[in-house]
């Protein structure tokens, strides 16, 4: 392999388009839209082309003379769904542009010549905007057009490169581009021009989730280049006329392999579905804490039987009950949890079965693989499994993005390959998305709006360290957390001139009532009413801090102190009470203004 980081590729290839004057280029691109095939993990890779649609275009561009033509011809479409029958488009379709000293651009096309006056002062940016709508390019396209404004820098917009290969001559990169999508670059080792392109991606599946990643369909997109860069071009190439009638397309001429073999080039998967068995689904197990029932599976570490599950499931009761498939309770003899993780461990009596836990998740799944969700069943009911795509790895997280339903969390999430279990369901989050329109900034909002929830699985090779759970004092501990988080609810509804969330048995509501009966009887006094708005203030936020001291000092579990769930965490509680003591502050500088907007 190459000494040079794809990184310092990419830079010199970007170097050689920076300064461009003049610049010929012949592309050829084809997308393909297919449709992934359910087959064995060894077998090879089958898909069914859904529609392929290919273009050329000729572009001459000299920036010295404010000139530029291009010739653009739309390709074939195959219908696999139909038969593979093709259809032609229109043959010989073709657009050509110029802009020269008289201002005006000409187009052609199959209704004759027409002519448009541009702005003199248009020049790289009206050709950017041209051919921008007509040339599908995501890597060499942005840096050709890019506004240089005299400087010869010039990059790839392209994230985490990585060098894949380097053979025939030609580098081949892989990254990412700025819609998060995988692009692979081909790069000639002596002229540095970039000579080939992949960009592949599952579009958005039309429904009211518009989920990404929710279907087997996949397009790719295909360009290879022959390119010039300088050439000593004159005004008789940019001479406009209407070119002949051009060949029909070939597709078997146009230098593209297969679908299948750009599928297994990608390194997509095919496989449809995770064909689950009974033994799958009877390592499913039922985990009820408190009131609410989460999943959770059988797994077997080091000779020992336990289940995994979410160590809040725990949460919200007095007592814990497993119970597998046929309703058969597994009483658990110790439980543990994972440090820096909502993921427990507890341990059951020897019982057959159970999932196999992947040893390196980065090994057993990719972006993009395809995943499936298990969640517990009763006896009687057909067991449904859920499947999905992975959307993001990071070093503690799967993101998958898929909608599950409250009874998956705690379960597993099995990579299609292995059958391994690659994450545990751990969290959601949900936010709202404004539809088109909608502008925060003005107030105006729309009546109705969506939410999208994500959901996201805690990588399970990355626990290194589990902590013994007391039952009864991992409860209390929440109780504690519970109760706090429920007072500073209470002060925030003082600092919100809301006394009427503030129940009469609470200690705010107490210290508001003595302050309205000796301000009663000091109503004629008026510095001694003042003192005693004061005196009220500081009492508040005394409180509230005495009330910090106290809750930061315990000795809680890793849980409480590492955890994402809000609720849940010590360090966003604390936040939280902090936030409401500076208000409380910023009362006591001025406590008449405040007091009187409550009418104390």
């Amino acid at each position: 392999m190459s000494a040079e980081t794809a990184q310092a590729i990419l830079d010199r290839s970007a170097g050689t388009y920076a300064g461009l004057r003049s610049w010929t280029v012949e592309l050829t691109t084809r997308n393909l839209d297919v449709m992934l095939m359910s087959t064995p993990v060894e077998d090879e890779p089958k898909c069914v082309v859904r529609s392929s649609k290919s273009q050329q275009i000729s572009l001459k561009l000299c920036v010295l003379q404010n000139e530029w033509m291009a010739t653009v011809r739309d390709g074939i479409e195959v219908k696999g769904a139909e038969g593979d029958s093709e259809r032609a488009l229109p043959n010989g379709y073709f657009v050509l542009m110029r802009m020269a000293g008289e201002n005006r651009q000409s187009v052609f096309g199959p209704q004759g010549v027409s002519f448009q006056s541009i702005a003199s002062d248009a020049g790289i940016g009206l050709l950017r905007e041209k051919i921008s709508t007509i040339w599908e390019d995501d890597v060499l396209l942005p840096l050709i057009l890019v506004e240089k404004n005299g400087s010869a820098a010039a990059s790839f917009d392209l994230k985490q490169p990585e060098l894949a290969s380097e053979e025939g001559g030609v580098y081949r990169i892989i990254a990412r581009n700025t819609k998060g999508r995988p692009v692979e670059v081909w790069i000639d080792k002596a002229s540095h021009f970039v000579v080939r392109s992949l960009v592949y991606f599952r579009p958005q599946v039309p429904g009211p989730e518009q989920q990404v990643g929710s279907s087997p369909f996949v397009t790719l997109r295909e360009a290879r280049y022959s390119q010039s860069l300088n050439p000593n071009l004159s005004s008789k190439d940019f001479n406009l006329s209407l070119p002949s009638r051009l060949p029909p397309f070939d597709p078997e001429g146009l230098g593209f392999g297969g679908a299948v073999e750009l599928v297994k080039h990608a390194g997509l998967r095919t496989t449809a579905d995770l064909s689950f068995t009974d033994e799958h689904f009877q390592a499913m197990v039922k985990v009820a804490g408190g009131e609410k029932a989460a999943s959770g599976f059988k797994v077997n570490i080091k000779g020992g039987d336990f289940v995994l599950t979410n160590l809040s499931t725990l949460l919200g009761g007095n007592r814990l009950v497993i119970s597998d498939a046929s309703g058969r309770d597994l009483p658990p003899t110790e439980a543990f949890g994972a440090v820096g993780a909502d993921i427990a461990l507890l341990r059951i009596n020897p019982k057959a079965g159970g999932l196999k836990l992947a040893a390196n998740v980065a090994d057993a799944v990719k972006q993009e693989d395809r995943i499936g969700f298990l969640k517990f069943w009763t006896e009687g009911a057909q067991p449904q499994p859920n499947y999905g795509y992975v959307r993001t790895i990071t070093p503690r997280s799967v993101d998958f993005g898929y909608d599950l339903d409250p009874e998956s969390r705690g379960g597993p999430i099995l990579g299609f390959s292995t059958y391994e279990v690659v994450g545990v369901v751990t969290n959601v989050e949900t936010r709202r998305l404004l539809p088109r329109g909608a502008n925060v900034n003005t107030g105006i909002l729309p009546r109705f709006s969506v939410t999208e929830s994500r959901w996201f699985g805690t990588r399970i090779d990355t626990i290194s360290k589990w902590e013994p759970i007391n039952l009864t004092r991992f409860r209390a501990q929440h109780e504690i957390i519970t109760k706090f988080r429920a007072t500073t609810d209470m002060f925030m509804a003082f600092v919100e001139f809301n006394l009427g969330k503030i129940g009469p048995g609470e200690r705010i509501a107490k210290l508001v009532s003595e302050f309205k009966a000796q301000a009663v009887t000091f109503k004629n006094n008026k510095p001694e009413v003042a003192r005693l708005r004061k005196d009220l203030i500081y009492a508040l936020r005394t409180m509230a801090e005495a009330d910090v001291y106290a809750f930061e000092r315990g000795d809680y579990f890793n849980y409480f102190l590492t955890t994402a769930n809000w609720t849940d965490s010590i360090p966003a509680q604390l936040e939280y009470r902090r936030a409401v003591i500076e208000v409380l502050k910023q009362y006591e500088t001025n406590p008449e203004v405040y007091l009187g907007r409550l009418g104390l």
